[in-house]
This record gives C-alpha cells, structure tokens and sequence, in this order.
C-alpha cells in the first residue's frame, strides 16, 4: 500500500508518498526533520518509545497520515511577571487565533471519559484576559509582535509572587500549552477552508 504522508513542522507542511513498509524515521529523513528537538503526532496521536522504528503499516495509519513535529520551545506560552500582573504570552499571534477558533471553534482537551470539553481557548477583544483551569481568554493587548496576551492581576499583598503564580496558572499554562502545540497544523487548515470560501465568492 502507498501511503501519502503529510508534515506538519513549524515551518511549513510538507506532502510525500510512502510505501507502507517505510518507518516513521524515514519519513522525518526524506523530509529533513531532526524529530528529536519535536513534540510530535501520527494523525493526532502522540508518539511514543520506539514509534519512530515501526512501519507506517504496523502503525496502522491507513492510506493517508497527518504528521506533526514541532520544537517545543518555538510553540509554548510563557507567563511574564510585572509588577502586580501575570502576563500570560502566547507563542501564536493573535490574528492567526481569531482565524483558528473561527473555522475550529472546537479546539480544546476533551476527558477522554466523559467526552466533555474541559479546557477551551477564546479571544475577547474587549477583556484584559483570563488563564483558569476552565481555559484561556486572549484580550485585545498583544505584544510589539502581535502575540496574544492575557493579563491576569495578583494579590499585591503576596509576598512570594513567583510561588503565587506558579500555584495558580501553573497547571493551566501545562493545558494552553499543549494546544498550542497543535495550532500550526489547524491554522493550516483553517487558512486552507479560508481559501477555499474566497475562490466560491464572485462580485457581480
């Protein structure tokens, strides 16, 4: 069987196609991607120990794969004490999520038990922001760059901010971060549904 494999790193999407006797290691070969610096997906999937030495046959992908690796430093939110403020800095502008949540208003992580949404992404213009375990508000206030930022206000009595933060955006920075190790896979798709309403409207 021939496979057709797509890359998604942070530089680009890449399209290729494999017999399925190929490893996942040669795929990252022929696509000159060094996965060792990469969180990485087989069709939404992490990779786990030894993934990269199976067949694309014995990882039962199927005619078609959607792979994903990239650097964790380049897609991770980080959170920027000052003063009496949490700033909460995306690693994705905020454009491209207004774009993302337009077309996959879904994007989140979902308890794999009950199948309920538990942690979701929003932008409000009109809000400072907000990081909770409930999920993250993107305001209108984004850095000299166009990064999304949230601004989250703490205790000015604190005497250990740093301790302060960690405590309460810590674990939810964990679960904004995970997503946003997805967003440049579904900002692709999301500019490819863009494209594709543009080419079906005609001005008369």
């Amino acid at each position: 069987m021939v496979t057709k494999v797509t890359l998604v790193t942070n530089e680009g999407k890449f399209t290729d196609m494999f017999n399925d006797n190929a490893t996942l290691s040669d795929v990252y070969q022929k696509f000159d991607c060094d996965y060792t610096r990469c969180s990485n997906t087989v069709n939404s999937v992490p990779l786990k120990y030894g993934d990269v030495n199976k067949t694309l046959a014995e990882l039962e992908v199927g005619s078609e794969a959607r792979l994903t690796s990239i650097v964790k430093a380049d897609c991770a939110a980080e959170i920027l004490v000052m003063g009496d403020a949490a700033v909460v800095k995306s690693s994705v502008k905020l454009e491209d999520w207004k774009k993302v949540l337009k077309y996959c208003p879904d994007i989140g992580i979902t308890d794999e038990d009950t199948g309920e949404t538990v942690f979701k992404v929003f932008v409000d213009e009109n809000s400072p922001g907000s990081l909770t375990k409930h999920g993250c508000v993107f305001g209108g206030r984004t850095d000299s760059d166009g990064y999304a930022m949230a601004t989250i206000m703490i205790d000015p009595n604190e005497e250990n901010r740093e301790e302060a933060v960690k405590e309460l955006l810590g674990l939810p920075l964990v679960d904004l971060n995970s997503i946003e190790e997805n967003i440049p896979e579904a900002l692709e798709e999301a500019k490819k549904i863009d494209a594709e309403i543009e080419e079906n409207i005609h001005i008369l």
